[in-house]
């Protein structure tokens, strides 16, 4: 296997978060997503706001999100604003939507940043149609090597919504999607040559 296929599957075990299991009612469970900055513009930072395509990129996601039929799903183009957590939104028609409601930044190093945005998510038409919106939240660390670089994205996307993370778990969490960012950088990188 090459580097890169274990750097996604380090990524995955680190950056999951122990779900809860399927149920009627409010949709539960969490699932992996990940992007890459596209197109980057000259000089970004991780200091500037920044738009990206996201993907769910773990066929297995737990509860009910253990049966949405589609890995590696465009879930839309969504954009960051660092200083505006709370505009925070994304979603398809298939996935659904979620909503920010609030956000804190966790970490920051010029080559790093972590967010843990709260809202709601409506499931949309990939799921069970008995299941109903629950709140939400979402641990984003994006990732740069230097200025100008790509800025990759890796994420945990939860339901119902999570405490703030310790920051022990941050620590891991932000490792495992960290190699999940670079998994998607070299992707994109390998794709256009």
């Amino acid at each position: 296997m090459k580097r890169s296929t274990y750097a996604l599957f380090a990524g995955l075990i680190l950056s999951l978060v122990g779900g809860v299991s399927a149920q009627a009612g409010a949709i539960t469970g969490s699932v992996a997503i990940g992007g890459i900055v596209t197109p980057i513009p000259a000089g970004a930072t991780l200091a500037t706001a920044t738009s990206f395509d996201l993907s769910i990129i773990s066929e297995g996601g737990t509860g009910d999100y253990s049966t949405f039929p589609a890995p590696l799903a465009p879930l839309g183009t969504a954009t960051l604003d660092p200083t505006n957590l709370g505009s925070f939104t994304f979603g398809t028609g298939e996935f659904g939507t979620f909503t920010a409601t609030s956000g804190t930044e966790l970490s920051s190093s010029d080559k790093s940043r972590v967010f843990f945005i709260t809202g709601n998510f409506t499931p949309g038409t990939g799921f069970d149609s008995s299941l109903t919106s629950n709140t939400a939240s979402i641990v984003i660390t994006l990732s740069q090597s230097a200025a100008g670089a790509a800025i990759g994205l890796g994420g945990s996307f939860n339901t119902p919504s999570l405490a703030i993370p310790e920051p022990a778990s941050m620590s891991l969490t932000g490792i495992g999607l960290s190699f999940i960012g670079l998994f998607l950088g070299l992707r994109k990188r390998s794709s256009k040559a």
